[in-house]
């Protein structure tokens, strides 16, 4: 296994977060050296024997997710977030993260990602 500069991880047994990036990555003759980026932009160097590098989960770009299921996470977090960021979305916010996540959920059909305005029972 290797590792690249830029890549996501879920190293277990470390002491980490769930989930870091990779800022260095060095081959060493016991496994490998790492130095991972936490998402608050935390360093922390870790040290890999070639039997915990092989436990490492890498997150890949596969073309393999719902698109539908992923479109409606970033609406839902977009909407978290903007619930947050701004008083003026009260209960417009709520509304619409509830659809949301149904959509997650699988109650609504694709038509809901892609148009909320259009929903259908499934």
């Amino acid at each position: 296994m290797g590792f690249e500069v830029g890549q996501r991880l879920h190293i277990p047994g470390k002491r980490l977060p769930e989930w870091v990036t990779v800022d260095f990555a060095q081959a060493a003759a016991t496994g490998w050296k790492l130095y991972v980026k936490d998402d608050d932009g935390a360093f922390h160097p870790v040290d890999l024997t070639e039997a915990e590098a092989a436990r490492v989960i890498v997150v890949s770009e596969d073309g393999g997710g719902d698109s539908a299921r992923v479109l409606a996470g970033i609406w839902t977090q977009w909407m978290r977030a903007a619930g947050v960021n701004a008083d003026a979305t009260g209960p417009c916010v709520g509304t619409v993260a509830a659809v949301c996540a149904s959509v997650q959920r699988g109650l609504w059909s694709n038509a809901a990602a892609a148009a909320p305005s259009v929903l259908t029972r499934r």
